[in-house]
């Protein structure tokens, strides 16, 4: 009886190890299957790329004229519009466009070189990038591989040299005005908008950006810049507490570099440009903005104490460029223009305001 009952135990233990284990199994292959299922129908969901269509499309805006282009940027319809000025500015910063962009920021004329770095600050500023920043088709102004070409050295040469082109300076005498020497007044906005797009690109640029701008003579120019007393020089008077800078980005660029690691070598050609004395190298220490209220307000401010509309940096957006960049009294597309036409000697760069001293 013990041995039947004993048996019977057995078998249906066994049979319950059955179940679970054919349960088990049921429930793997269902989870695959499952599994299998899902990416099928993702697979099928998908819709793979047009390679045709890509290739019309851009051969369609290759064979756009830029007449079509101002139109549509300037017409009601905003996708359009913003289409046509994103394809204005790929162009702008094409190989054959860029370097004349470049050249017409270093003019030591006033009018060529605020155009050109109005536009070069269009293409620089905008809404900070991310690694989905690409990702929506509307949200930027120029592809990555664009982005890429304006932190090349010869965009950090430029603008250094238009900073250095826009200060004060002494010309010899001219036909028109006679034996006198030709006094140059300060062109403080070009200044500013070579300025905020150099601090732009410092600051996104990686580590290599402040290398260009030191081989781009950045030091230099803080040294030419003129000084009223008691300051020596622009870096003995970022290092007093009671001066409020004239040009807050370029306030902002020195304190940026201080805290870089290419500060030693900011030292050492500040120390060479004698900018300020050997006993205050091992001090020096970044600023901390000793001025009234925030530093964002003091640019504001400093912005809206130019002598045209200037945006503010914090409303920097890629909308608002589009924007503004449409409405400019100078856009992009004259420039490419002029590029597209047969390239004439230039006659000899000379300055719009003259002041005989």
């Amino acid at each position: 009886m013990d041995d039947e009952h004993s048996t019977s135990a057995t078998m249906a233990m066994a049979t319950e190890g059955l179940l679970w284990f054919g349960l088990g199994v049921g429930c793997v292959l269902a989870y695959r299957l499952t599994v299998h299922q899902l990416e099928s129908f993702k697979a099928q969901c998908e819709i793979p790329p047009d390679e045709t269509r890509e290739t019309v499309d851009k051969a369609t805006e290759n064979a756009l004229k830029l007449d079509t282009l101002a139109t549509l940027s300037r017409g009601v319809n905003y996708n359009l519009s913003r289409a046509a000025i994103r394809i204005i500015a790929e162009r702008a910063v094409a190989d054959d466009t860029l370097p004349t962009l470049l050249r017409r920021a270093r003019s030591l004329r006033r009018a060529p070189r605020r155009s050109a770095l109005k536009i070069l600050r269009f293409l620089i500023l905008g809404k900070p990038k991310s690694d989905n920043y690409y990702e929506n088709d509307n949200d930027h102004i120029l592809s990555k591989d664009s982005e890429v070409r304006l932190h090349h050295p010869s965009v950090f040469k430029a603008l250094v040299t238009a900073c250095t082109n826009s200060l004060p300076r002494t010309e010899p005498p001219h036909p028109r005005l006679g034996d006198d020497v030709v006094a140059i007044p300060r062109d403080e906005e070009s200044e500013a908008y070579a300025l905020e797009s150099l601090r732009a690109l410092l600051r996104r640029g990686g580590p290599d950006a402040a290398t260009r701008a030191l081989q781009a003579g950045l030091v230099r120019y803080m040294r030419d810049i003129p000084m009223p007393s008691p300051h020596a020089n622009i870096v003995s008077a970022f290092n007093d507490r009671e001066y409020q800078p004239g040009n807050y980005f370029l306030y902002d660029i020195h304190d940026w570099l201080l805290g870089h690691d290419e500060t030693g070598e900011y030292l050492k050609q500040l120390k060479r440009a004698g900018l300020f004395e050997q006993s205050r190298l091992a001090s020096m220490e970044p600023c901390s903005y000793r001025t009234t209220g925030s530093f964002d307000h003091e640019v504001q401010m400093f912005q809206q104490s130019l002598g045209e509309p200037y945006p503010a940096s914090a409303a920097a957006l890629v909308e608002e460029a589009l924007d503004a960049a449409s409405t400019s009294a100078t856009p992009v597309w004259d420039l490419l223009e002029q590029q597209q036409e047969p390239r004439e000697q230039e006659p000899p760069d000379q300055p719009e305001s003259w002041v005989v001293v």
